[in-house]
């Protein structure tokens, strides 16, 4: 009769937590955080409605068809992510297994995972029941990391919010990520239901600022724009 579990901080091996969440044919909410790492996690919750996870894992697969908000936070370090082929299919995976997703909360390391399983023009689903969008540090200054929320966009025609929170650090040549806004691209695909976008640590450069343009130019019913600078460190002699 379980319907919420949370688990906080716990030690556990991925197959039986994964045995644990398949005991619970009811279960409706997970919330689960760990600081122990998983090569492999898989969540299969037929009733799940609310699923957020937090750890140290390198790939994850989930089958839950009513799931309705799902945040998926891969813990690490930018500069530590390796993926093989069998992680970059699951990461697709996890995007086909939610078709009636509302509320999608994904950061760095599962952006890039998808970046990395090759994914050129569109996603390989129609997020059709999608509603908000959030997004956590992703660097405007890679083309594959900007290709992902482009390509996250437009394959979710209702959505109504986009959240994003910019990384900065070492980036690749501009004018590949600019060239990723190009406005003719997008001639017949427009944001008809997006009335709020907030973006924060926004530095200013030329790949941030074209997607800030391309958002205001497809969203005709667009009523809140949040853009919130990065801080900046006042030095001190």
């Amino acid at each position: 009769m379980l319907l919420s579990l949370e688990l906080y901080q716990v030690v556990i091996a991925g197959d039986v937590l994964s045995s644990l969440v398949s005991s619970c044919p009811l279960l409706e909410r997970l919330t689960f955080t760990s600081s122990n790492s998983f090569d492999y996690l898989e969540i299969v919750a037929p009733k799940l409605k609310y699923f957020s996870c937090e750890g140290l894992f390198r790939s994850i697969c989930v089958r839950m068809p009513h799931i309705a908000d799902v945040t998926v936070v891969m813990k690490g370090s930018r500069n530590q992510l390796g993926f093989n082929e069998g992680e970059r299919s699951n990461s697709v995976m996890l995007l086909r297994s939610i078709p009636m997703v509302e509320f999608l909360v994904l950061d760095y390391p599962y952006v890039k995972c998808l970046a990395a399983r090759g994914v050129r023009e569109r996603l390989p689903t129609t997020l059709n029941n999608l509603q908000d969008l959030l997004l956590h540090d992703i660097c405007f200054g890679e083309p594959d990391e900007v290709s992902i929320v482009l390509y996250s966009i437009r394959c979710s025609p209702n959505l109504q919010g986009i959240s994003i929170r910019a990384f900065h650090g070492a980036t690749a040549a501009v004018d590949p990520v600019v060239e990723l806004f190009d406005l003719q691209g997008w001639s017949k695909f427009s944001l008809k239901k997006l009335f709020f976008v907030l973006m924060e640590e926004v530095s200013g450069t030329d790949a941030e600022m074209e997607f800030i343009k391309l958002l205001l130019a497809k969203s005709p019913t667009l009523q809140s724009m949040r853009i919130k600078l990065k801080s900046m460190e006042v030095v001190k002699n």
